[in-house]
């Protein structure tokens, strides 16, 4: 990424995809932020390039690196040979992702080849949340789950007469009233939790799973290894290994439930990534002294744009807003 490029408006386009991905992915600091303040001014053309390509990739739904290197392979109509696993440069995947358009990368994202990326099956899910949405469903047997922005569900066929479902990514709650017979399952990443009356909330954020019991009781079982949660109590699985149990506030890990987003002395890095979940675009902090501090605070979801406001008055960071939803912060 240079502070110039040729005035030829592809070019231009594919550099300013670099910049965006390069801020959106986290990998920006301070002093790059400056020079991207210098490559904008070079011309209008220039800050029209950068816009351009942060509509881009809010199109693409932030998707990540490897997404975006399949895509513009599959999008794209070059006819050249594919090159080795891991041969794709930076340029090279944006080149593609500029032959392709934003429109059909969008539709790419959307309806991928099925044995291409991992993240298929959330694509093939019975329901799905976006950015920022939730959703409720009723099933049978007085059971209701409720999804979180970002989530992924399935439903599977009753195993043993245990109502099945899979959470392959984001968050749910589940609740089974006192009408509910039979227990209902929740899998996720080779674990399961088991509940017949009570309300348990399952996260997977693609590498680890934290189940907290709400009120009632529920069995978690992973790795041949059974923990039984009373409510008001939370564990974490992942990666062949099992977390202690710990206690926690159920209004705090249910609130998004009412809407609302609690913060109780968490490090600001940590903050910041939770409100990530519920907004499109990206809040990117670039001071690493900032993130490591606590910060206390409460939130309406529909209203997590103001966050970033709320840190510069609290710990006088610079907020820096860039086309496409993406804040830095430094």
């Amino acid at each position: 990424m240079g502070d110039g490029a040729a005035a030829h408006p592809e070019p231009l386009l594919s550099e300013a995809l670099e910049w965006v991905a390069h801020f959106a992915l986290g990998k920006g600091n301070a002093a790059d932020l400056e020079r991207l303040k210098r490559w904008c001014g070079l011309s209008p053309a220039h800050a029209e390039a950068f816009a351009q390509a942060a509509r881009m990739w809010k199109a693409m739904g932030q998707t990540d690196a490897a997404l975006a290197a399949r895509s513009a392979l599959i999008a794209s109509s070059t006819g050249s040979a594919r090159p080795a696993r891991g041969a794709w440069s930076r340029r090279a995947v944006f080149g593609g992702l500029l032959a392709a358009g934003a429109a059909s990368i969008a539709y790419v994202c959307i309806r991928p080849p099925l044995d291409l990326w991992p993240s298929v099956s959330d694509l093939l899910a019975d329901y799905r949340t976006a950015t920022g949405e939730q959703r409720r469903l009723e099933l049978a047997d007085d059971v209701s789950v409720d999804m979180n922005t970002r989530t992924c569900l399935s439903e599977g066929p009753r195993i043993d007469g245990v109502r099945a479902l899979e959470l392959l990514s984001g968050e749910a709650s589940v609740t089974a009233g006192p009408r509910n017979a039979s227990p209902v399952g929740m899998f996720a990443a080779d674990g399961r939790v088991f509940a017949t009356q009570g309300k348990f909330n399952m996260r997977y954020d693609g590498e680890r799973v934290t189940v907290s019991c709400l009120f009632g009781e529920a069995r978690v079982e992973y790795a041949s290894k059974v923990v039984v949660l009373s409510a008001r109590q939370q564990v974490r699985y992942g990666r062949g290994k099992t977390s202690d149990v710990v206690a926690i506030d159920p209004q705090i890990v249910d609130a998004w439930q009412s809407g609302v987003l609690i913060f109780h002395a968490v490090p600001v890095a940590q903050a910041i990534e939770e409100v990530n979940r519920y907004r499109p675009g990206k809040i990117i902090l670039l001071n690493t002294e900032v993130g490591a501090r606590l910060f206390s605070a409460r939130f309406r979801i529909s209203n997590v744009d103001a966050v970033p406001a709320q840190l510069h008055q609290i710990f006088n960071v610079n907020v820096t807003e860039l086309p496409g939803g993406i804040v830095l912060l430094s």
